[in-house]
């Protein structure tokens, strides 16, 4: 039988070695610590951080919103892949990472904040805005038959 696989975010994505360490360490820490993490959701998270040139450890609130609503979608449609599932999650616990180890460069915006941020520009993991999209299997059509009368 031939199946088709859709390729996964860390299959086709060579990240620099900061970002394959920064990678590392927060997968680490979040299976220590129980939180959520997705290994495809962070390394589009990075690559796609990576792309604007912006150190991986400086986050401000614009940064958060750009990468929400511009930057994870472009980044995964130029290479024809759907948006990871868990990035929302997934970017939180990077979030609760670099805080907890103190990770967050000078610069950036408080956790609090950069939470204010996700949680105003939608960030839920039911509700991305790319979902859906490239390669898309959801079923089309009504969800369901409940009440539809048919001649």
């Amino acid at each position: 039988m031939d199946t088709c696989l859709e390729p996964r975010a860390r299959q086709i994505t060579n990240l620099d070695v900061e970002a394959r360490r920064l990678r590392l360490d927060v997968t680490t820490w979040a299976m220590a610590t129980g939180a959520p993490i997705d290994f495809d959701a962070l390394t589009v998270i990075l690559a796609a951080k990576a792309e604007d040139l912006a150190p991986l450890r400086l986050w401000r609130d614009e940064d958060v919103w750009r990468l929400w609503w511009i930057d994870l979608s472009t980044w995964c449609a130029r290479r024809g892949l759907r948006p990871p599932a868990q990035l929302a999650a997934t970017m939180r616990t990077l979030f609760d990472h670099l805080e907890a180890v103190d990770g967050f460069d000078a610069a950036s915006d408080e956790r609090s904040l950069l939470a204010a941020a996700l949680g105003a520009a939608g960030a839920t993991d039911r509700r991305h805005p790319a979902a859906g999209t490239a390669g898309s299997d959801r079923p089309r059509g009504p969800k369901s038959t409940r009440g539809l009368h048919l001649a």
